[in-house]
């Protein structure tokens, strides 16, 4: 049945097929299985080598490996890809590297990534609500440690706005965006 399909579907489709092994055993929690996987479905050419890629960091990710994940999700981003077959990859590696950053307190580097992943999902209607509310809070953060406080209210402001529009987002990323707008009137003179 594949083989009278267009081969963009194809090519999707087998990308979903790809994708369904590896999240089934990212879930089996056997995460040196997955790798092994990503090396025979990249080489049959059921995975991109930019899926590869997103998936070689999520498991050094997983393993704690934060320098070797960081590697990978660079050379993804430094690729910038948005053709379509390559979105995902590309999205999903900028928001682990903004996490990474993030996490590594390098709120500057943070800002560099997540401003033009939000460009590029803006411009092509692209990404979950969710992921949107998660980067402006993650920018208004940064923002905030930057001593940026009026860009920081308009990032939390968005989030906030899009939040609203989102009443199933979890307590944790409300919680996030609460806390700073409720300083924010002190930090800038209101």
């Amino acid at each position: 049945a594949c083989q009278h399909q267009p081969a963009k579907e194809r090519q999707l489709g087998e990308f979903a097929h790809a994708d369904s092994l590896l999240m089934k055993a990212q879930k089996s929690g056997s995460l040196s299985q997955m790798l092994d996987l990503v090396d025979n479905l990249q080489q049959s050419g059921e995975l991109s080598d930019l899926r590869a890629d997103y998936y070689r960091g999520y498991y050094y990710w997983q393993k704690g490996s934060t320098t070797k994940a960081e590697e990978y999700c660079r050379r993804i981003i430094a690729d910038n890809h948005t053709a379509e077959r390559d979105r995902w990859s590309y999205v999903m590696a900028s928001s682990a590297l903004a996490n990474i950053c993030f996490d590594k307190r390098d709120f500057e580097g943070t800002i560099r990534i997540v401003l033009p992943l939000l460009n590029m999902m803006d411009s092509l209607n692209f990404g979950s609500l969710d992921s949107h509310i998660e980067l402006h809070t993650m920018l208004g953060h940064c923002n905030l440690a930057t001593n940026q406080p009026q860009l920081a209210q308009e990032n939390f402001e968005k989030a906030y706005g899009l939040m609203r529009q989102n009443m199933a987002m979890p307590i944790r990323v409300l919680r996030s965006i609460q806390k700073p707008c409720e300083a924010l009137p002190s930090l800038i003179g209101r």
